[in-house]
């Protein structure tokens, strides 16, 4: 399996409507490791793990699925993938 890791950086009203718990299990439900936080700006940013069609999946899901967020932008960075277990919830930046 090839690996991919993206770092993603969430903007528009995604703080203080659940979204970091909705990034957080959509991820788990595509088994995609990584993490999600949000930012002293607003957006939430984090780093989510698995192959590129699940990965493709996941950001198509967290941009348009929630039901309270309004997502405006998602921009995207790859990364050197490496071994993880698990997609968490971090503190605020």
């Amino acid at each position: 399996m090839n690996l991919k890791r993206v770092h993603f950086k969430v903007s528009g009203n995604v703080q203080g409507v659940g979204f970091r718990w909705f990034v957080r299990d959509t991820a788990r439900k595509r088994l995609l490791t990584g993490w999600t936080r949000n930012t002293a700006d607003g957006s939430v940013e984090g780093e989510v793990q698995g192959t590129s069609d699940k990965i493709a999946l996941f950001l198509e899901d967290i941009k348009i699925k929630h039901s309270w967020a309004n997502v405006s932008n998602i921009e995207t960075v790859s990364l050197q993938a490496f071994n993880e277990k698990e997609f968490t919830i971090r503190l605020t930046v």
